[in-house]
C-alpha cells in the first residue's frame, strides 16, 4: 500500500500525461489547399470590417449568399459557422497561422479536460482516467483547425454542466444561465448545436420517465431548461430557420464528403487505416460495459432503460452517427468518456483505501499511447502553415494570371484566403452553397465528359485551371491527365500539392515561354 502523497503524485502525472498526448498529438501544420479555414478566415474578416464600417450585412458579408463564386454568387446559403470566421480572423489577424494552431489545440485540450471532469463526477478519477486513456488516440484524429472543435467543447460544457445539475451540485438558476449561454454561442459557431438540445431532451426524457410525469418534480427543471435553450438558440442572423439548419443543411448537398461517409465504407477505402478500426474497438469495449452492467444490476429490462435513459440513448444514438458518418466518431467519444467511465465503476468496486491498480493501469494505458503513437517533443514545432503551401498563389499573384479560374471542389478555401476579392472561385469545398445540379450536373460531368467540358469552356472561356493534384475523386485524376496530353492547356505550374495550368493562347503566350513544364515531369502520369 502506497502512500496519499505517492498516490497523488500518480494521479497527477496520468492526467499530465494524458493532456500531453491531446497538446502533442494535436501538433499538425495546416495545409491550406484542402482546408475550409482560409474561407472561415474571410468570413470572419468580412464579417468584421462590415460591423466595425456599418455595411450591409446581407450584399457586403458571406453570411446569407454564396458570395465567393462567379459562378453562384447569389446563390442562397445559412452561414452557420459565421462567428467561428470572426475568432478565426481576429486570431489569424493578431498572431497568425500559428496562433490558430494554439487556438485549435487549447479548444479540444479544454473540451478533454471538461469531459474527464463530467467522468469524474460520475465515476472518480481511477474509472475516468482509464476511460479517458482508452479514447486518446480518437481524441486526437481529427486535428485540423475547425468549427467543429468549439462543438466538442461546449458538448463536454453542456454535459459536464448537466451532470452537476443531476447530482445536485448546480443550482437550476446556474445551470440556466450556462445553457442559455453555451446554446447561444453554439448556434452562431457550428451546426452542431443541435446535439446540445438533443442530449438536453434525453435528460429531460430519463426524468420523465423516473416520474411518470411530463411537468413535475425535476422533469420539470429539464423541460424548463430545455425551452431556454431553444430560446437562446434562436439568437443567431437567420432567426428560427437558422435553428432549422441542421435539419435542411443536407437537402441541398450533392457533393459526397470523405468525412461524411460510413465507417463501413472507408474500411473499405482505406483498408490501411487503423484509426477506424480502433473506433470500432472502443465501441465494442462501450457495449460490452453496458452489457455487463445489465446483467450485473439484473433489472427488468424496462427498469434499467429507465434508471439509464439518458446515457444509454446519448451512447446508442451518437453511436450510429458516428457509424453513419466518420466525422461524428469524436462526436460520440466525447460523450463516451464520462458514460464508459460510469459502467466501470459500476462493474468494479475499488476497495476504500487500495485504487492502486487501477490508478497504475491507466498510468500504463496512458504511457503505451506514446509508445505506440510514438510522439516526441519535437512535433510542438510542427505548427502554423505548412512551409511552402503558398507558393502557387504567390506564383499566381506574381505574374498576373488573368481570366476566369476553373478549379476543384478540395482547393476553394485555398483559393478564397489566397485570391479573393480580385479573383472568384468556381467552386469552393460547401456542398450546401451550391444548387445540387451545379454538382451533378456541371461541376462532376464537365470532369467526366470531354464533350461537356470543351461546351462549358466555350461558355465561360476559362484561362485557367487551379487544381489540388491529389484529389482523388474518380472523376479528377482522369481530367487531369487529359488536360495534360491536351494542347489546349500548358502545365506551368507543379508541387507537390498543387498543380496550374493555363490555357495555350496569345494572353498566356509569355508565361508559357518561360514557364512550361516539360512533358518528362508527367510521363508516369500519363501511363
Amino acid at each position: 500500500m502506497l502512500s496519499k502523497p505517492i498516490l497523488k503524485l500518480i494521479r497527477l502525472t496520468t492526467l499530465v500525461l494524458a493532456l500531453s498526448f491531446i497538446v502533442l498529438g494535436l501538433c499538425d501544420y495546416i495545409n491550406l489547399s484542402t482546408a475550409d479555414l482560409g474561407r472561415h478566415i474571410m468570413n470572419g474578416q468580412y464579417i468584421v470590417d462590415a460591423f466595425v464600417n456599418t455595411k450591409d450585412f446581407v450584399t457586403e458579408t458571406p453570411l446569407y449568399t454564396n458570395f465567393y463564386s462567379f459562378t453562384s454568387a447569389n446563390f442562397p446559403v445559412h452561414n452557420h459557422h459565421w462567428l467561428t470566421g470572426v475568432f478565426h480572423f481576429l486570431v489569424h489577424d493578431n498572431f497568425g497561422f500559428f496562433g490558430l494552431s494554439i487556438l485549435n489545440i487549447s479548444v479540444i485540450a479544454i473540451a478533454v479536460v471538461a469531459s474527464f471532469y463530467a467522468a469524474y463526477l460520475m465515476a472518480g478519477f481511477e474509472f475516468a482516467a482509464i476511460a479517458l486513456a482508452i479514447a486518446l488516440p480518437l481524441l486526437v484524429w481529427r486535428d485540423e483547425v475547425r468549427p467543429e472543435s468549439f462543438s466538442y467543447l461546449l458538448m463536454a460544457f453542456e454535459f459536464a454542466i448537466l451532470t452537476l445539475f443531476k447530482f445536485n451540485r448546480l443550482s437550476f438558476r446556474a445551470t440556466a444561465i450556462l445553457l442559455a449561454q453555451f446554446q447561444l454561442l453554439w448556434i452562431n459557431l457550428h451546426v452542431f448545436f443541435c446535439v446540445g438540445l438533443l442530449v438536453i431532451g434525453m435528460f429531460y426524457a430519463e426524468e420523465v420517465l423516473k416520474s411518470k410525469s411530463l411537468f413535475k418534480w425535476k422533469s420539470k427543471d429539464y423541460l424548463l431548461l430545455l425551452t431556454i435553450a431553444v430560446l437562446a438558440s434562436l439568437i443567431n442572423p437567420f432567426g428560427f430557420s437558422g435553428l432549422l439548419e441542421p435539419l435542411n443543411i443536407f437537402k441541398n448537398y450533392a457533393y459526397e464528403l470523405a468525412e461524411n461517409q460510413s465507417v463501413f465504407f472507408m474500411h473499405h477505402r482505406f483498408p490501411k487505416q487503423v484509426i477506424y478500426y480502433y473506433f470500432d474497438a472502443f465501441f465494442a469495449l462501450n457495449l460490452l460495459a453496458w452489457i455487463l452492467v445489465y446483467f450485473k444490476l439484473k433489472l427488468k429490462p424496462l427498469e434499467f432503460v429507465k434508471n439509464n435513459f439518458a446515457n444509454l440513448a446519448i451512447t446508442i444514438v451518437f453511436a450510429v452517427l458516428a457509424f453513419k458518418t466518420n466525422r461524428a466518431i469524436p462526436v460520440f467519444v466525447f460523450y463516451a468518456v464520462p458514460i464508459f467511465a460510469y459502467n466501470l465503476s459500476r462493474l468494479f468496486t475499488l476497495r476504500h483505501k487500495a485504487p492502486l491498480f487501477t490508478q497504475i493501469f491507466a498510468l500504463s494505458l496512458v504511457l503505451t499511447a506514446f509508445a505506440t503513437v510514438g510522439l516526441t517533443p519535437k512535433r510542438i514545432t510542427i505548427l502554423g502553415l505548412e512551409p511552402g503551401i503558398n507558393r502557387s498563389a504567390e506564383f499566381f499573384r506574381a505574374l498576373n494570371i488573368t481570366g476566369p479560374i476553373f478549379n476543384n471542389y478540395d482547393i476553394g478555401g485555398y483559393l478564397i484566403y489566397n485570391l479573393f476579392p480580385k479573383r472568384r472561385v468556381f467552386v469552393d469545398n460547401r456542398p450546401e452553397a451550391y444548387a445540387n445540379e451545379y454538382f451533378d450536373d456541371i461541376y462532376e460531368k464537365v470532369q467526366e465528359d470531354e464533350e461537356k467540358w470543351e461546351k462549358l469552356d466555350s461558355k465561360i472561356n476559362f484561362n485557367v485551371i487551379y487544381f489540388m493534384r491529389h484529389d482523388m475523386t474518380e472523376h479528377a485524376q482522369p481530367f487531369l491527365i487529359r488536360r495534360i496530353a491536351d494542347p489546349q492547356w500548358v502545365p506551368v505550374f507543379v508541387d507537390k500539392w498543387i498543380i496550374l495550368f493555363v490555357k495555350n493562347n496569345e494572353i498566356n503566350k509569355a508565361i508559357i515561354d518561360k514557364y512550361r513544364l516539360p512533358d518528362s515531369m508527367f510521363k508516369s502520369v500519363k501511363n
